[in-house]
Parts: C-alpha cells; sequence; structure tokens
C-alpha cells in the first residue's frame, strides 16, 4: 500500500492539470496523508487569493534566503531558483488571468493589490534591508531580489509584455 498511494497521488496531480480550470492543491492531513484538493482557478476570487498568497510566500522565502546574509556567490543561485520557480507559478496562473474579461481580471487584480499593502512593514523592511545589503556587493543580484516586489506582473501577460518585452518573448508570451 505504501508503494501504491505516491503513485496514486501523481496521477491524480497529473490528472488534474490537464487544463480544466482547476488546479490541485496539496495539503497534509492530520494523520500525515496527503490530500488532493481541486480549486477552481477560473473563479477569479479563487485566482485572487492564490495570487496574492503565492506572492506573501515568494516575500517570504527570499527574505528567509537572505537574512543570514550569505555571500552573494553563495546566494545567486538560490535567488535563480527560486525566482524560476515562481516566474513559473505565475505564469501559470496568466493563463487564467487571460481567459477572463475585465471585470474579472479587476477582481484577481484587486486582491493582489491588497495583499501588496498587507504585507506586512516588518516583511516589507527586511525585504529592503536585504535588497540594499546585496545591491551594495553585487547590483545584478540587487536587481533580482528587487524584482520579487513585483514577481506577480508574470501572471498579466499584457503588463509583462509592456514593462518586460525580452522577459515575455523569452517566456513564448
Amino acid at each position: 500500500m505504501k508503494t501504491v498511494l505516491p503513485v496514486v497521488v501523481v496521477l491524480l496531480m497529473a490528472l488534474a492539470g490537464c487544463g480544466d480550470g482547476t488546479d490541485p492543491a496539496d495539503t497534509a492531513s492530520e494523520e500525515g496523508t496527503v490530500e488532493t484538493v481541486t480549486v477552481d482557478l477560473s473563479d477569479p476570487q479563487v485566482l485572487g487569493d492564490r495570487v496574492a498568497a503565492d506572492y506573501t510566500s515568494a516575500m517570504q522565502e527570499i527574505v528567509a534566503l537572505c537574512e543570514p546574509r550569505p555571500s552573494a556567490e553563495v546566494l545567486k543561485p538560490q535567488v535563480e531558483a527560486l525566482f524560476e520557480r515562481y516566474v513559473g507559478i505565475f505564469v501559470g496562473y496568466g493563463s487564467y488571468y487571460q481567459a477572463m474579461d475585465a471585470s474579472q481580471r479587476a477582481s484577481v487584480d484587486s486582491k493582489m493589490t491588497n495583499a501588496f499593502f498587507s504585507i506586512g512593514e516588518d516583511l516589507f523592511d527586511r525585504f529592503s534591508q536585504s535588497v540594499s545589503h546585496y545591491t551594495a556587493l553585487d547590483p545584478e543580484l540587487g536587481a533580482r531580489l528587487g524584482a520579487f516586489n513585483i514577481i506577480t506582473q508574470y501572471y498579466n501577460y499584457d503588463l509583462l509584455r509592456e514593462q518586460e518585452p525580452e522577459e515575455a518573448a523569452r517566456l513564448g508570451l
């Protein structure tokens, strides 16, 4: 049974990602097993909540990487990997966002704006201190760190094309 459960979970996750407007979210139950919960990302409220939650998570994760103040050489590949992971998440959300009408998009954007302004002064201060610290050591790394604050632009393909046309082209958007 122990070998069957991981295979079933992987198969369920693969089937859930077949473009039906839903997204599996794994959660651990009290018994320590993994449950797959499906959410409807075509619902603007749900998508907005996910975008906001992942923005907050990205900010928390980047601050956690930076706060021990590792050398720029050590930190740089970790930052790149984390950035690309979140780019993938937000680009994935973008396919749902692009299919929405203007009113639905406004709802998603509103949730994101609320998350941006609710990030918490402490977390934002720690983030800003990290960006400043590493910008002084390695301006390229500092710029990449700063980009975490606007990483949600990746779910809005039109905005990404306007603000970062080379990046949009790299991603085939």
